[in-house]
């Protein structure tokens, strides 16, 4: 894997609530310039910013920053 890519299959992750031992092999898709998915990769951004403001205020609040 180069470079920032998102690597999965959504349907046989999303579909699949064993536990992570038991999880058989499986096929993995990928984002990149020959299979594009900037709307996948826009909403995986927008998640870790959202994240990352609840941490830091919450670290804030935690040291009285």
């Amino acid at each position: 894997m180069a470079g920032n890519e998102i690597v999965g299959d959504p349907d046989l992750d999303h579909n699949c609530w064993e536990r992570r031992r038991l999880f058989l092999r499986k096929g993995h898709s990928q984002i990149n310039t020959k299979s594009p998915g900037s709307d996948v990769a826009a909403e995986a951004a927008a998640a870790m910013a959202a994240a990352s403001m609840v941490l830091l205020s919450r670290i804030n609040f935690i040291h009285g920053a």
